[in-house]
């Protein structure tokens, strides 16, 4: 298993506020009540603070790494894990993982080659359910029309490509059905704008 690099340890800002009468005493840290004549966060900017008087301190506080590290894998229920995986090889995944679970019953994932996330194919009947009738994730590729004429050569069924004010994609059905969406590389707005 590769070494994780070193995570920076996430900061939060939190403020406290402090009555002025108690701040003398290192008084309370939190919120004084309405009845006080303090005044809401909602309605003040800066926080909570008292109408004509009254202090506010901020505090950065160490919260710890973050809870998740990663999206490890998407489940999939399939009826047929072999045929499955038939199907995402011809994609370009590569089966990264096949073990027993119980007899009859086997753990399958598939991945793109150097991603971290995998699609873990389930034997529905294994677990007593039907297989999923929808994917719960789309795909994307840089060159659509290339990838739409390179999956027909496969003998995969591919419709479109359909243009949309959101971006271009293609649906790809699988051999149980399900229909899965790849979509061209669109890049990401940038979160500060």
């Amino acid at each position: 298993m590769p070494v994780q690099p070193a995570v920076r340890r996430p900061r939060r800002l939190v403020t406290r506020h402090t009555h002025p009468s108690a701040a003398a005493r290192g008084g309370p840290s939190h919120p004084p009540p309405a009845a006080a004549g303090w005044a809401c966060p909602r309605r003040s900017p800066t926080g909570w603070v008292r109408r004509g008087a009254g202090s506010v301190r901020m505090i950065v506080m160490d919260v710890g790494p973050p809870l998740i590290a990663r999206i490890a894998g998407a489940m999939l229920a399939v009826e047929n894990q072999d045929v499955m995986v038939g199907f995402f090889e011809k994609l370009g995944f590569a089966k990264t993982v096949d073990r027993a679970l119980w007899p009859g019953a086997r753990w399958v994932e598939v991945a793109l080659p150097g991603a971290e996330t995998s699609i873990v194919l389930t034997p529905a009947r294994a677990y007593h359910r039907e297989p999923d009738r929808l994917y719960t994730l789309t795909l994307s590729c840089h060159d659509l029309l290339a990838t739409a004429e390179a999956l027909r050569a496969a003998g995969i069924e591919v419709d479109g490509p359909t243009h949309e004010p959101s971006g271009s994609y293609i649906q790809v059905v699988d051999p149980e059905g399900r229909v899965l969406f790849v979509n061209d590389v669109v890049e990401r707005a940038d979160p500060g704008t």
